[in-house]
């Protein structure tokens, strides 16, 4: 069973402090995700958790292979680390990731208000050339990005993630961040 507890309160009250008391105050094999908007606040985060390790998703090359933030989020997660990332990564979450945060038996902290859907700001030219070029289409609603495409390298990579994602939707000749 999934519990949710929302704390409100005044900016500065205390919440992000609360959080990392109940952290550090956690049985240590409680596992955490926190979530904030700002990178300042993952070190902070980092520092401020005495009772366990907090990893931070980072770029890593291994090999002649780069490894993204979205696949190290990924990587620490199958490896049942606590994790502090940012807003911005954590809008990439897709099916995969909820299933390691739910088979992790993960505690999600969501620091700060999310939004869950805003417009992505696209020239009207790029989406033009984005549809006429076959990279994206739509389908039920969602933008889809042409699977035969997948591995074309664009200044629209990360339009491409976050369709392969399932995380755009086409509203009134808009693409939307879901």
């Amino acid at each position: 069973m999934n519990i949710v507890k929302v704390v409100d309160s005044i900016m500065g009250s205390g919440k992000t402090s609360a959080a990392i008391n109940y952290m550090n105050n956690a049985n240590p094999e409680d596992n955490f995700i926190f979530v904030t908007p700002y990178l300042n606040e993952v070190e902070r985060i980092k520092k401020s958790v005495t009772n366990r390790q907090m990893y931070e998703p980072k770029v890593r090359t291994k090999g002649d292979k780069t490894q993204y933030k979205f696949e190290s989020l990924h990587e620490l997660l199958s490896q049942n680390k606590n994790i502090v990332a940012t807003h911005n990564l954590f809008k990439n979450a897709n099916d995969e990731t909820k299933e390691l945060i739910l088979s992790g038996n993960y505690t999600l902290i969501l620091d700060e208000v999310m939004e869950v859907v805003e417009q992505l700001q696209v020239k009207t030219h790029d989406l033009t050339t984005l549809f006429d070029s076959n990279l994206i289409y739509v389908e039920d609603g969602f933008v889809k990005w042409n699977e035969d495409k997948r591995d074309y390298e664009t200044r629209y990579n990360d339009i491409r993630d976050m369709a392969l994602n399932n995380n755009l939707v086409y509203f009134k000749d808009s693409i939307l961040i879901w």
